[in-house]
């Protein structure tokens, strides 16, 4: 139980951290490009992620604006993964060698099938769009790469 809590005490410290970083390349990304400017940014809610990453199931007739939105989807998903391998890493490499990954995917996953199996997983459950991104992150990918034992 301890080696879990540890996991979720560095797993909460990697979350705010990646937080700060998201808001400030959503500042940055305002700044270069106020054209795609959102009046929301797509980790307040499972509903904003919906908004603005369904582009990602988008294969043709893409505008400029469209691509910028793929790429903050995929860039957001990706770097929650990165963020809860490390966590998992760092936990391990102080001491806590049981420290049990969040999910574990078979071989290496793409940034838009994260953003697909995200998207699939805040529609199957309605009743928690109105949750922070990044828990319905962990949720989805823990559901879709469940670890077995």
């Amino acid at each position: 139980m301890a080696a879990y809590a540890a996991v979720v005490s560095t797993i909460t410290g990697s979350v705010q951290l990646f937080k700060k970083m998201t808001r400030t390349l959503a500042l940055v990304g305002m700044l270069v490009t106020p054209a795609f400017a959102a009046d929301e940014t797509l980790e307040e809610s499972g509903n904003a992620f919906i908004r603005q990453c369904s582009v990602v199931e988008q294969e043709r007739d893409l505008t400029t604006k469209d691509k910028a939105y793929q790429m903050v989807c995929a860039a957001y998903v990706s770097g929650y993964s990165e963020g809860a391998g490390f966590a998992v890493d760092h936990a391990r490499s102080n001491g806590d060698s049981k420290a049990p990954p969040l999910y574990c995917p078979n071989g290496e996953v793409e940034a838009g099938q994260l953003v697909k199996v995200v998207l699939k997983h805040i529609r199957e459950h309605p009743e928690t769009a109105h949750s922070r991104t990044y828990v319905l992150v962990g949720r989805a990918l823990q559901e879709a790469f469940p670890c077995r034992d």
